[in-house]
């Protein structure tokens, strides 16, 4: 996809290296860089979306250990880059190892991951999205039995934030309902998960607004 004008000028504004900052972030998602450096993806409460390099990260002998493992909600000191943050230090608060050592509720964090890091930009922060997110990985680990209503509410909640914080009408979750309700021979899970890659792939606009009016815009999906 073609970058646009908006999409240039953000980039010709990126910020200039700053001082550290401290936040509490919940690392979304991660990938290689070199032979022992990895970049996270983490949503911090304060400061928004950031990527980040942890150095030394892949060493077993790492000074952060476990504490930027995926969906681990860290108190992190992290040093403001010209393009990639750098993470000086991690102190685990919840590690939620219980999530990520079961497969199904894994599947089900990776989901609700995917969709904060693609209805969020950059440096923006959304502290009613980090709660949300840090709610769900709770519920996840408390109530595995429940992961499906849990993924649900969830997957609601988290369309309906994207709806309100980009001041869009008419309402994203009763719009998703009335297209879920409407669809014969699908169970809600599929429904869910139809739905929010829908969204989220209709959101890859330069403008989210764009982005949110093209799914209210769209028919109902086949689900198939």
């Amino acid at each position: 996809m073609q970058v646009g004008p908006e999409g240039r000028a953000a980039r010709q504004k990126s910020p200039r290296p700053g001082p550290d900052f401290g936040d509490l972030g919940i690392v979304l998602r991660s990938h290689k860089l070199g032979e022992a450096d990895k970049i996270i993806r983490v949503l911090t409460r304060e400061h928004g979306k950031r990527s980040a390099v942890a150095k030394g990260l892949r060493k077993t002998t790492s000074r952060f250990g476990a504490r930027l493992e995926p969906f681990t909600c860290a108190r992190l000191l992290v040093h403001t880059g010209r393009s990639l943050d750098i993470v000086r230090q991690a102190e685990i608060e919840t590690s939620f190892h219980e999530v990520r050592e079961d497969i199904a509720l894994f599947v089900h964090a990776s989901g609700m991951a995917e969709l904060i890091d693609g209805i969020t930009q950059e440096h923006e922060p959304h502290p009613e999205l980090f709660d949300l997110m840090l709610r769900g990985l709770s519920l996840l680990k408390e109530y595995p039995t429940r992961a499906l209503f849990t993924a649900a509410f969830f997957d609601y909640r988290a369309l309906a934030l994207a709806e309100q914080l980009n001041g869009r009408a008419p309402n994203v979750l009763a719009s998703i309902k009335d297209l879920m309700n409407d669809a014969p021979g699908a169970t809600l899970t599929r429904q869910l998960a139809s739905e929010r890659d829908h969204f989220v792939l209709n959101l890859h606009h330069n403008n989210a607004g764009v982005g949110i009016a093209a799914f209210l815009a769209k028919q109902r999906p086949s689900y198939e």
